[in-house]
């Protein structure tokens, strides 16, 4: 279940999600929460911190090494710093999948630097720890744009977090509950 509300005389919207396991076995699931934000060279991804590993270094044209970082520096193919925060030119034909773990706030976004203006997903770190940035600067099919994902889980697939035991699961009859907000802020 899903339930949205736009919350009174602020711009925001709150989310809630609910998962029953009304089977009679236990099933084990991966919880991710996909916001795509449209971006121009003018934003800066805006985080308060954590760690940054590649998803892969194949899905990528930036990284050239598997890390960790502390964000937003990273070390790029030919060795040197580079700010993911600060968003490539189209014409550069950039992408690249990392995620980010050990938040020290429960929010992530993107900054206008032209505006100021912001839209920030917030979160309870401890419920969703994790965030998959999957960025495109042209790159994949000349989209330019940043889809935030929140997740329970850094795996790309639930067979291989089963098989670590680092996916959610639910016992008959149980339910996992998750609210998050959207913001645009000035």
């Amino acid at each position: 279940m899903k339930w949205l509300a736009l919350l009174s005389g602020i711009p925001q919207l709150e989310v809630r999600y609910r998962i029953v396991n009304a089977a009679s076995e236990s099933i084990a699931f991966l919880s991710k929460r996909h916001r795509g934000i449209g971006i121009t060279p003018a934003h800066r991804l805006d985080l308060p911190g954590g760690v940054v590993t590649p998803v892969s270094l194949e899905c990528g044209t930036i990284i050239g090494d598997r890390g960790p970082f502390a964000w937003p520096i990273v070390r790029d193919r030919k060795g040197c710093d580079w700010d993911l925060s600060v968003l490539p030119a189209p014409a550069d034909r950039h992408r690249e999948f990392v995620y980010v773990r050990d938040f020290p706030e429960g929010w992530c976004g993107a900054r206008n630097e032209r505006t100021g203006s912001a839209f920030r997903l917030y979160f309870s770190p401890r419920i969703l720890p994790s965030t998959w940035l999957f960025m495109t600067f042209g790159g994949w099919r000349h989209h330019y744009t940043v889809v935030v994902e929140r997740c329970g889980d850094i795996r790309k697939d639930l067979t291989t977090a089963h098989r670590r035991g680092t996916c959610a699961k639910l016992s008959s009859g149980e339910s996992f509950t998750c609210t998050g907000r959207a913001a645009l802020e000035d």
